[in-house]
């Protein structure tokens, strides 16, 4: 028999490739079913050393089974009247002292699918439902006789009782198939019969010839060797246990007297005894061998369908969190820089010498007349153009990402962009070199990443997985413009200068000092030319490899977002603002640190605020998936290689 370990092995992959491939969204193939059938029905529950032998007479219609069953059992259990199709349940027979074990005949009856209970009346086996089983003394305690119903009732398609005789067949340990003159060379039935007996494995079969007494041994040996080189093949010695014959009789017939098969050839024990002498142990060993070889296969087939599919989710949630990450940068673009322009100016004054404060007062003062004359020969000042309203200009952004990003979420199609230069983006990117090298996807075949000519972007294309299709439904189905609103009214908060900013902004302006000593003159220009940066960031985003430091622009890296660690803020200095060179490299010094602090407070809560309106659910859902797959995927992984080793111990 198989060892414990192997009977561990085959039970923790049975209960943990199903999970996985519910948690990752996967339908189970007809493939998928059929091992866990064969694990169900032929392998688990019988791998117990006491385990009877489980033997089913079959055939097909009038050949005589329930006839055979009834003189087997020495008492008419089963109903036999001559007419094919009659029996449309499958009756189990077992000895009584199995019959006082509840627990074994739940473990009997779990590979038909419904609970075990007892015939009532003989005339409830020609109604459909499920098996039923009687008590016999006449049968040994290690044998259970299965009585089905004709396979052959019916045409093509549309065959009467086979969805019903399949299962039953595949469970049992032996078939006792009884056969006609006319159906011994019948094609459909021996094909439906090698397909129960071959597909996983090699089950041994006991052919019973119902025969006219004309026929001679030499006859009958001829026909069952046909029957079972259709049903085996060339080896069909190795797999045919014994063959009988039973002739017909009137008095049999017409249910007078019981089937008596004659054992071919020399003698020897009669069917009844010939499966009692079956150790089920050892002919189990053999079956279980080869089933075992065929399971594992088809479980190997099943986890890698799982893992390409957790792979999938996988790098569609990275690739919708890259998208996210770019979607906030975009956001952070329109933020105002005037208010951090200001604050490092009055951080400057706050922190001038005495004499330079008492100076710049005085100045005011004693400027003021002079002033005053210049307007009047002035005249009138020219109107100003209208200030941007930085609220409105972030309420605008927020909600322009927000709409980009939903887009991308309930596009057919995702795309993002990122670099190998991010850790994120690499990442991503070695998982669909993966995923496409283990399906040998090629071409366009999604998932996707293309190198953008001339630049160091990769573009990712990435096809929604059906496990988040929920997901997405929800956010379709959500309130938009409600949440729009709510995307918008965080604009004002994003405003807020950070707390402990100034802190950071006078040592700033402390080293800068330290470093840079300059006289009260170059201190006001550089102060003043505070006041010539844009209104907002004006934000262009360069990836790391592009070399965005050059030149005078005030340069930040992003960073603590998912997908923008490659990401280099730049702010460009307007070139009409009359700095010289000495100045504009002055201030992009100083602004360098603080434009990248307020970048850094900035990106994580407009992050936030995309994944609660827009993506949170899809990157949860996701994620959760992913995780309740992680377990059973690592539990079936390790079951399948511990069985790579059961091959010779069986």
């Amino acid at each position: 028999m198989l060892p414990d370990p192997t009977l561990a092995a085959l039970t923790s992959l049975r209960a943990n490739a199903p999970r996985a491939l519910e948690a990752v969204g996967a339908v189970p193939d007809e493939g998928d079913a059929a091992w866990w059938r064969t694990l169900d029905t032929r392998l688990l529950p019988r791998l117990s050393p006491d385990f009877p032998l489980i033997a089913a007479i079959t055939g097909g219609g009038s050949s005589g089974k329930s006839t055979l069953f009834n003189s087997l059992m020495g008492a008419n259990v089963s109903t036999a009247g001559g007419r094919a199709g009659l029996n449309r349940r499958v009756l189990v027979a077992v000895h009584p002292e199995q019959a006082a074990r509840e627990a074994f005949l739940a473990e009997l009856f779990r590979p038909f699918g419904a609970p075990p209970a007892p015939m009532v009346a003989r005339e409830i086996l020609t109604t459909p439902g499920p098996p039923v089983y009687v008590a016999q003394a006449a049968l040994p305690p290690g044998v259970i006789l299965l009585d089905t119903p004709d396979f052959d009732v019916g045409a093509g398609a549309s065959y009467l009782n086979r969805d019903v005789a399949a299962p039953v067949l595949a469970a049992a340990d032996v078939l006792v198939y009884i056969f006609t003159n006319a159906t011994y060379n019948a094609k459909a039935n021996t094909d439906f019969l090698r397909e129960q007996l071959t597909a996983i494995g090699r089950r041994p079969c006991v052919l019973v010839y119902r025969v006219y007494r004309s026929f001679s041994d030499a006859d009958v040996a001829a026909h069952a060797g046909a029957v079972a080189e259709h049903l085996y093949g060339e080896d069909h010695a190795r797999h045919v246990l014994a063959v009988f014959r039973a002739d017909d009789d009137n008095a049999v017939a017409a249910g007078d007297a019981p089937m008596v098969p004659r054992r071919l050839g020399a003698g020897g024990p009669d069917l009844l005894a010939t499966l009692a002498a079956l150790d089920p142990r050892e002919l189990r060993r053999e079956q279980n061998g080869l089933m075992l070889g065929d399971v594992a296969r088809a479980a190997a087939a099943t986890l890698a369908r799982a893992r390409a599919a957790a792979e999938g989710l996988a790098i569609y949630r990275d690739a919708l969190r890259l998208a996210a990450g770019h979607a906030a940068a975009t956001a952070l673009a329109q933020l105002p820089i005037s208010r951090i322009a200001e604050r490092i100016r009055e951080v400057f004054e706050e922190t001038d010498p005495g004499f330079l404060r008492f100076s710049r007062k005085a100045g005011r003062v004693t400027g003021a007349p002079l002033r005053g004359i210049l307007r009047l020969v002035r005249g009138k000042p020219a109107p100003e153009a209208p200030e941007l309203d930085p609220v409105e200009l972030a309420r605008n952004a927020l909600v322009a990402s927000a709409n980009t990003l939903r887009r991308h979420v309930l596009a057919d199609e995702l795309a993002a962009t990122t670099t190998a230069g991010d850790p994120d983006g690499a990442a991503v990117l070695a998982r669909i070199a993966r995923v496409r090298a283990e399906l040998g996807l090629s071409g366009a075949a999604r998932p996707l990443a293309q190198m953008v000519d001339g630049e160091a972007a990769v573009d990712l294309f990435v096809t929604p997985p059906a496990a988040l299709d929920a997901a997405r439904g929800a956010l379709l189905a959500r309130s938009w413009p409600e949440a729009l609103e709510r995307v918008g009214a965080a604009a004002p908060g994003l405003l807020e200068l950070p707390e402990g900013l100034d802190q950071e902004l006078t040592a700033i302006v402390a080293d800068f000092r330290r470093e840079l000593p300059f006289v009260k003159k170059a201190r006001a220009a550089l102060v003043a030319s505070l006041n010539l940066l844009p209104p907002v960031l004006g934000v262009v985003y360069v990836f790391a490899t592009a070399d965005p430091v050059g030149g005078s622009a005030i340069s930040a890296k992003l960073g603590g977002v998912f997908g923008l660690h490659d990401l280099w803020a730049t702010v460009t200095i307007p070139a009409s603002s009359g700095l010289d060179d000495l100045t504009r490299a002055h201030l992009k010094k100083l602004l360098d640190p603080v434009v990248g602090r307020w970048l850094a407070t900035r990106a994580a809560p407009v992050a936030a605020l995309l994944d609660a309106e827009v993506t949170g659910a899809m990157l949860a859902e996701a994620s959760a998936r992913l995780g309740r797959a992680e377990a059973p995927l690592s539990e079936a992984g390790a079951a399948l290689a511990r069985l790579g080793g059961a091959e010779g111990a069986r």
